[in-house]
């Protein structure tokens, strides 16, 4: 795939770093035709020079460190950090189901995270998702699954608040 982007880019006169082409070939899990969307919508917000974060920005994929903020939060076992992190989240603007599945990839990845602990967050990141498909808020959803998280890392009992 990199050599077509490649190829795109020098014939539409976009400049795009290394760094851009990695996180490109990422975000748009092998497609294509993803990847040129991507390339023309970030071509027409940020002009023909295109950053890593530029690609970010125009893809709807929570940025990592948002991602890892939230949880640390939820690691450190405090509500009111987590809260915090959540509100953050909110006011930025990101579509809430992206960081279900963002923080799924995530928690799957820890290795200081039991099994018995990930299939108990895994189980409220998809019932939230769910509710998500169904309307729900999504303050509360992202809300619901960082107290669910809290309570998986703190091995308190489900339902314990």
């Amino acid at each position: 795939m990199s050599n077509r982007v490649l190829y795109i880019c020098k014939e539409e006169g976009i400049h795009l770093d290394a760094e851009g082409l990695s996180t490109l070939s990422t975000i748009s899990q092998g497609d294509l035709r993803r990847a040129i969307t991507y390339l023309q919508s970030a071509a027409r917000l940020f002009g023909s020079s295109i950053s890593s974060k530029d690609l970010i920005s125009v893809s709807g994929i929570v940025p990592a460190e948002v991602v890892e903020a939230l949880l640390k939060a939820c690691k450190s076992g405090n509500f009111d950090l987590a809260n915090k992190e959540v509100n953050n989240f909110i006011a930025e603007g990101y579509p809430v189901s992206q960081m279900l599945t963002q923080l799924f990839e995530a928690i799957v990845e820890e290795k200081d995270i039991s099994d018995e602990q990930k299939a108990r967050i895994s189980k409220k990141l998809g019932e939230a998702d769910k509710c998500l498909v169904d309307g729900a808020d999504e303050y509360l959803q992202l809300l619901a699954v960082v107290s669910n998280t809290i309570q998986a890392l703190c091995n308190m009992p489900e339902g314990f608040a």
